[in-house]
């Protein structure tokens, strides 16, 4: 069985998940972060009571935090989704240094046996050349096996 090769690029915004096809890779699974549209109600704040004067606001910050937990949670799911399926055996993982610290908080031990790296890198919004040139910086080879 070949081994096969995949690259999440992840920031608090967006995942993409790139898979090798020979010399290349190509994008096999995209995600947006939609959770900014259900938890805040105003800009900034939100209100945890109604009543008079049990207003409580959170800071933004606070808020942020929760969406970006939600938004890794589910990008290890499906990441645990795939694994199951042998869709990758060898993982690469570009993150805003934000989102490194929290990736592997959510990954199952399966996953984490196939990490090769972890780059507090932010790339999502890169092409595949950019993706390859920053792998052979990092000193990354990810080739094709020859059968």
């Amino acid at each position: 069985m070949n081994k096969e090769d995949c690259v999440l690029l992840i920031n608090a915004r967006r995942a993409c998940l790139f898979k090798r096809e020979k010399q290349h890779f190509i994008l096999c699974f995209e995600k947006q972060n939609t959770h900014k549209k259900t938890f805040r109600n105003a800009p900034g704040i939100e209100k945890k009571r109604k009543g008079w004067g049990r207003d409580t606001l959170d800071k933004t910050n606070e808020i942020k935090s929760h969406e970006l937990h939600l938004f890794l949670k589910e990008c290890a799911a499906f990441l645990e989704e795939k694994h199951r399926e042998k869709e990758f055996q060898r993982l690469v993982v570009f993150a805003a240094p934000k989102v490194a610290g929290f990736f592997k908080k959510y990954t199952s031990k399966g996953i984490k046996e196939t990490l090769i790296k972890i780059i507090p890198k932010d790339l999502v919004t890169q092409d595949e050349k950019k993706i390859e040139l920053q792998l052979k910086k990092e000193d990354i080879l990810l080739l094709p096996e020859n059968n």
